[in-house]
């Protein structure tokens, strides 16, 4: 994955690109990134007499999308950036975002979801030092 962008759904709105090692679970890749998908919203119909039941399919849900990573300046500063409190800066362009409360695109590697940001933790180990847990609630599914 080159990137996860995550930008809002209005005109001039605020973008944030995690790149490099600020991607979700960038450094070590043990676990998987995020995942996608969900469950498809139906009703299940027993009717006497017959051997299966009858399926009212009402809608296909997204499950909440959590991407969980880091923001550290010396990994920053390894992979060719400068020095400038990125750590605190990247923190405060997501909880920008997020205070808006405007609708977000999702997107990486050709993939984008629409939805909201609709919670975000932050682990302040230090000032160079941040953890992130951001949670998005999905709208549209797959590159709508």
């Amino acid at each position: 994955m080159s990137s996860f962008v995550i930008e809002e759904n209005i005109p001039n709105g605020k973008r944030v690109e995690l790149a490099g090692s600020d991607l979700p679970y960038a450094r070590p890749r043990e676990i998987t990134g995020f995942e996608s998908g969900g469950p498809v919203q139906h009703e299940e119909i027993y009717l006497p007499g017959r051997e299966t039941p009858i399926y009212q399919i009402q809608q296909a849900r997204q499950r909440p999308l959590t991407i969980k990573g880091a923001f550290r300046d010396h990994l920053f500063i390894r992979d060719g950036g400068t020095p400038s409190m990125h750590a605190r800066s990247m923190r405060d362009a997501v909880e920008q975002i997020r205070k808006r409360c405007n609708g977000v695109r999702i997107s990486w590697g050709g993939e984008s979801r629409a939805g909201i940001i609709s919670e975000t933790t932050f682990g302040e180990e230090s000032d160079s030092q941040i953890t992130y847990e951001i949670t998005f609630k999905i709208s549209q599914g797959v590159n709508t």
